[in-house]
């Protein structure tokens, strides 16, 4: 816990409450900072609030230009339309200054708003997509594939600038649900957007790994982040040859870290069971085999248990060699003692294939599954 927040009728509870704390926070050997205690009186206004206020004040300004409302005169519904942007870079460069703007006169950082702004472009790439076919489908259809495509970029580019400069968890499931709501509207109606949005995700991506915020990581040879590997694993909506996928994994640096269960697992996803990949997966498979082979005592390792089940799950990996790994592991899984034979063994990777351990290999509803973990994660977050 970092910050207690006492909400009291005066300063006398306050302080009363405080002193009780600081008794039963001496049980732990830990104490209040009383050099960072701050005092606030109705009505509650932060600086937080102060900059968000200014943020949105220019967000819906540039709205206000960016987007018009069209009443559906089927339902009477309301739906978003993009408007052509004639200046993209005056524009880029206008919202960004005013959000430095809002922070240095609230004498904040982006850390304060970079999720917000975040949230913004996330709602707005779902309400222009889910507006689309309604337009489309008006007698005197208003819309213009252009703007959509030109939209969807100007969104992305600035959602992708915000994470670069201050990622988080909870920003990068929001992005994440950008680039994937952005990514199926225009493979479907839009495949020139389509490709143009992929060489632009490539640049995304190489600007978000060489971020300072990430390179501090990368320098150390940790774990790869979780920020990062929720934007990787979306970009691969993007996927569909061999360089973009290439270019992902060399720029997360997953192609020169250690090999750890997480590491493992997006590569196996993004790379699939597609042909041109098989050098790569017999690698990840040799490796997987060492790991597991490493532990005597498998049932005493977290990871190299999620490790062996997820593998043997896995269906972009050869069928007979997972029965073999499942049979060479058998003794030290703590299952029954003795051999288990091949055919039983290739019967029980079947039947583990059906099953969805920490991986959910096929069958993946992206959107549905980055909406999930970002109420989650809400909900953790109280």
């Amino acid at each position: 816990m970092d910050n207690y927040y006492v909400f009291s009728n005066g300063p006398a509870i306050a302080e009363q409450v405080e002193h009780e704390l600081s008794i039963a926070l001496r049980e732990y050997n830990l104490h209040l900072n009383t050099g960072k205690r701050e005092f606030d009186k109705r009505p509650f206004y932060s600086k937080k609030s102060l900059v968000i206020d200014e943020i949105n004040n220019s967000l819906g300004a540039h709205w206000e230009k960016l987007f018009e409302t069209v009443t559906l005169p089927a339902s009477g519904k309301r739906a978003l339309l993009p408007k052509y942007i004639y200046k993209y870079r005056s524009l880029f460069g206008k919202f960004t200054r005013e959000v430095k703007a809002a922070c240095f006169s609230s004498e904040l950082g982006y850390d304060a708003v970079a999720n917000y702004v975040i949230w913004a472009v996330r709602r707005k790439v779902i309400d222009i997509a889910d507006g689309y076919g309604d337009l489309l489908a008006m007698e005197e259809s208003p819309v213009v594939v252009r703007d959509y495509r030109q939209m969807f970029f100007f969104l992305l580019d600035v959602g992708f600038y915000f994470f670069t400069l201050h990622p988080t968890v909870a920003s990068s499931l929001r992005l994440s649900h950008a680039i994937v709501r952005a990514a199926q509207h225009l493979q479907e109606h839009d495949p020139e957007g389509f490709d143009i949005l992929k060489e632009a995700s490539l640049r995304w991506a190489s600007r978000l790994a060489r971020a300072p915020s990430f390179e501090g990581l990368f320098s150390k040879n940790s774990v790869i982040s979780i920020e990062i590997l929720n934007i990787l694993v979306s970009l691969q909506q993007f996927g569909g040859d061999e360089q973009l996928e290439q270019e992902l994994i060399s720029l997360a640096k997953l192609d020169r870290r250690s090999q750890g269960y997480f590491e493992l697992v997006v590569k196996l996803f993004i790379y699939g069971d597609r042909p041109e990949f098989a050098n790569q997966r017999n690698e990840i498979w040799d490796f997987i085999c060492k790991r597991v082979s490493s532990e005597k005592h498998l049932s005493r390792d977290s990871e190299a248990v999620h490790l062996l089940l997820d593998t043997l799950a896995c269906p972009y990996l050869d069928r007979a060699k997972r029965a073999k790994l499942l049979r060479a592991s058998w003794n030290r899984i703590g299952a029954n003692p003795g051999n288990i034979t091949v055919a039983a063994a290739e019967a029980l990777i079947d039947e583990i294939q059906q099953q969805h351990w920490f991986v959910r290999w096929d069958g993946i509803d992206l959107l549905n599954m980055i909406e999930k973990d970002r109420i989650e994660q809400r909900l953790r977050l109280g």
